[in-house]
């Protein structure tokens, strides 16, 4: 379930944080993708195309959020395991 849509909720400077990490080779594509805010298009309202400005998530349909996604929640995956463990 997506009640509050958590892949467009995601946290960009923690998940370019956890990427950074892990993978630091791999961050300069992400920061650039994904370090400011981007302006996505909204089509079919009655004045036109209109800006939407998109500072938080990834964007659905690019072959990369969906790992950035994941990493950014990889730690709280990480500490969820760690309590059932115990």
């Amino acid at each position: 379930m997506d009640g509050a849509n958590a892949f467009n909720a995601a946290h960009r400077v923690r998940g370019l944080y956890e990427i950074f990490k892990k993978y630091p080779r791999a961050l300069p594509l992400l920061r650039a993708m994904y370090g400011d805010a981007a302006n996505l298009w909204y089509y079919g309202l009655e004045h036109g195309i209109e800006p939407v400005r998109a500072e938080e998530g990834f964007q659905q349909g690019d072959a990369l959020a969906t790992w950035a996604y994941a990493m950014t929640v990889q730690p709280m995956v990480d500490q969820l395991q760690h309590i059932l463990d115990t």
